[in-house]
């Protein structure tokens, strides 16, 4: 759900470079020194500046003009520029060896977190850009505190590479001043999952924002980014950034207008992952971090999340029926919010098994009519029914045991 501006924080690079761990003042300023920049990000309570990353990896940022107030207008097209193959950087020695199978995934409970990040790793250096055309819509009282979304789209789209993707991805960027500005372009974009109510809905905003997305009939891509109000949500708006686009490729490959027969789990799990790991392709930690801010909302409430608990909730409708709303059984009977973390921890796990082009195929096998069930046992090897009492018991381990490697 969650895609420019100038509330990047960047101090001289004659300032010197920073030890990573060491503390800092301003989450989201970022330190050039010696052709690594150095991010500074929440650790816990603690700010704390990041491992240097090349900077020779960012591409630089395109010039994009903001719109006139008196007169809005569209951000001219911007072509994607040429970004040198990423590569990886030192990762620590993770805590345990990854899962192979379903067979070995409880006793390698401890590697779970590792293996998913390194073969996300690993697809994104190896992939190729699939980008086409990007087109950026800023509202005229905009002002996005990230001024090169690029990146995400580009990471992002190597991860997929294997996939179709749009050619054509319109960014409409807005805050709570320029929403009815956002409306009339949503509308004229009118993406198949058209919602006229969205943008009015989306705000007021407080704090770190989001977004949503949809495909138009002729396969474009549609992303409402909603602007933060906090400026330290540098790191968040890069991840959605990743995220939607995912969605777009999600979209684009079930191709039928359609995502009702997908467990919402697996839409949000997968995109958020897929963001995380795109943002943290070069660093484990940095991944570790992005994940742990989400995954951290279960350390209150440990007890809830049982086995059992877990595998009604992958299951409120446990056969998946065709009916015109199967989706609805997870928004009548739970919090939306679960499809996100719980979502990510599925999709970490089924990264293990069969890598990240499987996930992504089972949105592929609904373009041919397989039903989800079906779908997932192609894909993994297991039946559906076998799999989610393993699946769910193995979250629950890790929400239990307080497993963050």
């Amino acid at each position: 759900m969650a895609l420019f501006g100038t509330a990047l924080f960047i101090s001289a690079a004659s300032a010197g470079a920073p030890a990573s761990g060491s503390p800092c003042t301003k989450n989201g300023q970022i330190m050039k020194s010696g052709g690594f920049a150095y991010t500074c990000t929440k650790s816990g309570k603690k700010l704390i500046w990041s491992k240097g990353v090349k900077t020779s990896l960012l591409p630089k940022s395109a010039s994009i003009p903001t719109p006139a107030p008196a007169a809005p207008s569209p951000t001219p097209n911007v072509t994607p520029q040429a970004t040198p193959s990423p590569s990886p950087s030192a990762v620590p020695t993770p805590a345990g060896t990854p899962p192979t199978s379903f067979e070995d995934l409880d006793s390698h409970l401890n590697g779970i977190i590792y293996g998913a990040w390194l073969k996300g790793s690993n697809q994104i250096i190896s992939g190729t850009s699939e980008l086409g055309n990007i087109n950026i819509l800023i509202g005229p009282n905009t002002k996005p505190i990230d001024t090169n979304p690029q990146l995400a789209f580009e990471l992002a789209s190597r991860l997929y590479s294997h996939f179709n993707q749009s050619k054509n991805v319109t960014i409409v960027e807005y805050g709570a001043a320029d929403a009815a500005w956002a409306e009339q372009q949503y509308a004229s974009l009118h993406p198949r999952n058209y919602s006229p109510t969205y943008v009015q809905n989306s705000v007021p905003l407080n704090g770190c924002s989001g977004g949503a997305t949809g495909v138009t009939d002729s396969g474009s891509g549609v992303i409402l980014i909603v602007e933060p109000t906090d400026s330290s949500c540098f790191t968040f708006v890069q991840r959605v950034d990743a995220h939607e686009f995912v969605h777009t490729i999600q979209d684009v490959n079930i191709n039928n207008g359609s995502t009702g027969n997908v467990p919402p789990w697996l839409l949000e799990g997968n995109a958020e992952w897929s963001g995380e790991v795109a943002w943290g392709y070069n660093s484990f930690s940095t991944y570790k971090e992005l994940r742990d801010q989400l995954i951290g909302q279960f350390n209150d409430d440990k007890p809830l999340y049982t086995p059992d608990w877990i595998s009604k909730y992958l299951n409120p409708n446990p056969d998946f029926l065709p009916i015109n709303d199967p989706q609805g059984y997870w928004r009548n009977n739970y919090d939306p919010v679960y499809a996100y973390p719980i979502g990510l921890m599925v999709n970490e796990i089924l990264v293990n098994i069969k890598g990240p082009d499987a996930i992504m195929n089972v949105f592929l096998d609904e373009q041919s009519g397989l039903t989800f069930q079906a779908s997932f046992e192609k894909e993994f090897g297991l039946s559906w029914s076998d799999a989610c009492p393993i699946i769910a018991k193995a979250i629950s381990d890790e929400i239990q045991q307080g497993i963050t490697q």
